[in-house]
């Protein structure tokens, strides 16, 4: 096996990471919305 270069993985480690920390920001925010909205739209009837 080819050894692996420690940068490459702590690189990696950091961008899958970040792109975690994106996509569940990104959920949290679209879910918020989501259950703001039906809030109100419940206290509108």
């Amino acid at each position: 096996m080819k050894k692996v270069n420690p940068k490459v993985v702590v690189v990696a480690t950091l961008l899958l990471g970040l792109l975690i920390g994106a996509t569940v920001a990104a959920e949290k925010a679209i879910g918020g919305a989501t259950i703001g909205q039906a809030d109100a739209e419940d206290i509108g009837c």
